[in-house]
């Protein structure tokens, strides 16, 4: 179960700014806090391999450049996602949870995806993307808006493949 913490604060630097902080408990027990501050500090990183760019980095997930060639149902999303690979780590599908951090920084996410040479995520109504969700239950996920719901295994959705970086 996914709990969320809002927590607002100032970030000192020259002179202060105000940035949410977000900070989102996943079924791991692990914490992730977001302090987005688009003055001074950009979380979206490129992720290389080789001395190329085959991912984009945030906080500990990392996005393929390109989604899947089609639509594809759950079972053969969660295919497709282990035969892939972003540098030298297998892909996996994104976790229900995650959509709701990507929206504060959407825009920026897809410009980084097509400025390296990707193709950005969906961002019309109804163009949701698979996720593994608790329980073992299959979920559609909208990054741009943060909207989901659990679907049945049979439907269509898109896939864009991701691996979650431990520190």
């Amino acid at each position: 179960m996914v709990m969320k913490n809002f927590l607002l604060g100032l970030v000192s630097g020259i002179g202060a700014t105000l940035a949410v902080w977000k900070m989102v408990r996943y079924r791991s027990n692990r914490i992730s806090c977001l302090c987005f501050d688009k003055n001074n500090y950009n979380p979206l990183k490129p992720y290389f391999y080789e001395g190329k760019v085959v991912g984009i980095k945030f906080e500990n997930v990392v996005f393929a450049l390109h989604d899947a060639p089609c639509k594809l149902d759950y079972n053969a999303a969660r295919r497709y996602c282990k035969t892939q690979y972003i540098g030298e780590k297998k892909c996996c599908l994104p976790k229900a949870g995650m959509e709701e951090y990507i929206p504060q920084v959407f825009e920026e996410l897809n410009a980084m995806l097509v400025k390296w040479g990707g193709e950005p995520l969906k961002a019309k109504k109804n163009e949701g993307y698979w996720a593994d969700g608790v329980g073992g239950l299959a979920w559609i996920i909208d990054f741009n808006t943060g909207d989901n719901d659990y679907y049945n295994y049979d439907e269509e959705a898109y896939v864009r493949p991701v691996i979650f970086w431990e520190d």
